[in-house]
């Protein structure tokens, strides 16, 4: 049980002990580690990229991709996949584990009236390196973002608030980078969600980052 006594508020005393920030690292950690891992074993590369907040809506194909090969074309609605409908609210992954390059699935898209079915020869991540690399690069920040906040939640004085809120940004940053990043290219199961909920929550921690500990101002 935590029992604290400080001048800030009891949320932030028990958000900043040790022992919390310990256990959220932790979890923070297999987040990251499951959104990472999952863009490998849930989706082949396949060259498009989704509206923001349209999950299933083609925003943007890449040149001599498989779905571009395939037909599929900007603003088409991917409605199902292999028979499997495409549910953006749960985040449910589109493909089935494991699909490998050469290994053909078949698209179900809505373009206007139309209803059409595409099958596509999925791609490999070296296809295109301006795809792979920025995959790479989004689950190395997701870990560089988790390093920091680890260390500044747990190697940082107990009372030291600020740099153990700020730690706490941090770790959320990373969750959010993992499952907006690489998860949410793979659709796994609920990463849209987490990201929201990251996001949402970083927005108190730094309210109270500003609150407590605003910046200094000089005098003229």
């Amino acid at each position: 049980m935590i029992v604290i006594k400080s001048e800030y508020p009891r949320i932030a005393s028990i958000l900043t002990h040790a022992k919390f920030q310990t256990i959220f690292a932790l979890i923070a950690l297999c987040l990251i580690v499951i959104f990472d891992v999952s863009a490998f074993v849930f989706r082949p590369y396949d060259g498009m990229v989704f509206e923001n907040y349209e999950f299933t809506t083609v925003a943007y194909i890449d040149a001599g991709s498989p779905v571009e090969k395939a037909g599929i074309l900007l603003g088409d609605e991917i409605l199902m996949v292999d028979g499997k409908l495409v549910d953006p609210w749960l985040s449910t992954p589109m493909y089935k584990p494991g699909i490998l390059a050469g290994d053909t699935v078949v698209y179900r898209v809505r373009r206007g009236e139309q209803i059409l079915d595409l099958p596509a020869t999925m791609g490999g991540f070296f296809d295109n390196p301006f795809y792979f690399g920025p995959l790479l690069g989004m689950q190395a920040l997701s870990v560089m973002f988790w390093l920091i906040g680890l260390s500044l939640c747990l190697f940082v004085p107990q009372d030291d608030v600020r740099a153990r809120l700020a730690g706490m940004v941090w770790l959320l940053t990373g969750i959010a980078v993992a499952s907006g990043g690489p998860a949410g290219a793979s659709y796994f199961w609920g990463s849209a969600t987490t990201m929201k909920i990251a996001w949402a929550l970083l927005g108190f921690f730094l309210v109270a980052l500003h609150l407590y500990f605003p910046a200094p101002s000089i005098a003229p």
